[in-house]
C-alpha cells in the first residue's frame, strides 16, 4: 500500500472494514480507502452510494497527526487520539456511532463528547451488529450500539440501544475487549477471562451450548489470560505461556478439524 507521491511512507496500524480500509502512518497521520458507503472512511463523502469509491489511499483530515489507533466496522468506524478522546464517522444506525442519534451518518471524524480526554482503549468494533466498546484511564468498560443477545454487556433487553457510551456492570480493571457478532470478551489486567451474549456453540466458554448472558461472566479460574479475540461463531485466546486457546464452534480452527461445539477453552497445538 503506497500514497501517491510518497512511495516511502511507513505504517504502524491497519484496520480493514466491510470493503474499506483504515490505517495510521508512522507520523500519526490517517489515511483510509476503498468501498465508502455510509461513509466508513471518513472522507466527508455524503452520497453513500454504491459506487462511491475511494480508489487510492486519501488522508482522513488536513494536517492532523495525533491518532494513535483507528478500527473499521461494517458501515461505520472509531478512532483514539492521544489527547485520550474517541473519535467516529460513518453511520449513526442503531446508535453506532455513539453521538446520540439513530439516523443519517456522520460524514467526517466526529468526537465522542462523552468522558472527554478520558480513553486509554477502543475495542475493535462489532461489525455486523453495529455497536463497539471503549475501556477508560480507570479500566471502566463502556459500550455503545445495539445489543443483540446481551453482546453488549449492559444487561438491557435484546433489542434496545445505548445511545452513548454506557459503563459496563460495575467492574474495574478491564484491560482490553473485543466485540463479536452477537457476543463479546474481555481480559483483565489480573489475566482473568470473562465473556457475555450469545453463547451458542460454546463460544462464551462456560460450558453452555444456549441462551444468552446480558452480564461479563468470569470464565474459568485461570488468571494468565493476555488477549482474546470474539468471532462470529467462536474464540480464541492467548495465555502468558505463548499458547493458544480456541472455543465455539469447531472444525478447521481447531486441532482435529471435527466439527461441534467445544463448549469451554481448549488448547491447540500448531502443526
Amino acid at each position: 500500500m503506497t500514497v501517491p507521491g510518497e512511495p516511502d511512507k511507513r505504517w504502524r496500524h491497519v484496520s480493514l472494514g466491510h470493503y474499506y480500509g483504515l490505517a495510521i502512518d508512522e507520523d500519526g497521520k490517517l489515511w483510509s480507502w476503498g468501498y465508502n458507503y455510509y461513509s466508513g472512511t471518513g472522507n466527508g463523502d455524503s452520497t453513500g452510494a454504491a459506487n462511491s469509491v475511494i480508489k487510492e489511499v486519501r488522508q482522513v483530515g488536513t494536517n492532523d497527526s495525533k491518532w494513535v489507533t483507528v478500527t473499521a466496522g461494517f458501515y461505520h468506524s472509531m478512532g483514539l487520539r492521544e489527547d485520550g478522546s474517541i473519535w467516529t464517522w460513518g453511520t449513526n444506525g442503531n446508535y453506532a456511532t455513539g453521538l446520540g442519534t439513530n439516523a443519517g451518518h456522520t460524514l467526517t471524524a466526529t468526537e465522542v463528547p462523552t468522558k472527554k480526554g478520558d480513553w486509554k482503549y477502543i475495542s475493535q468494533i462489532s461489525s455486523w451488529n453495529y455497536n463497539a466498546f471503549a475501556i477508560d484511564k480507570n479500566g471502566n468498560l463502556y459500550a455503545w450500539g445495539v445489543n443483540v443477545y446481551g453482546n453488549t454487556g449492559l444487561g438491557i433487553a435484546h433489542g434496545s440501544f445505548a445511545q452513548t457510551p454506557t459503563r459496563v456492570g460495575s467492574g474495574t480493571g478491564y484491560r482490553f475487549v473485543s466485540g463479536g457478532t452477537e457476543h463479546s470478551l474481555a481480559v483483565k489486567t489480573d489475566g482473568t477471562l470473562w465473556a457475555w451474549g450469545l453463547q451458542d456453540n460454546g463460544k462464551l466458554g462456560n460450558g453452555k451450548t444456549s441462551s444468552w448472558i446480558g452480564a461479563p461472566e468470569r470464565i474459568g479460574t485461570d488468571n494468565d489470560w493476555v488477549y482474546a479475540q470474539a468471532g462470529r461463531y467462536s474464540s480464541i485466546g492467548i495465555k502468558a505461556n505463548g499458547t493458544i486457546w480456541f472455543w465455539g464452534y469447531g472444525g478447521p480452527l481447531t486441532n482435529t478439524g471435527a466439527l461441534g461445539a467445544i463448549s469451554s477453552p481448549t488448547q491447540q497445538e500448531l502443526q
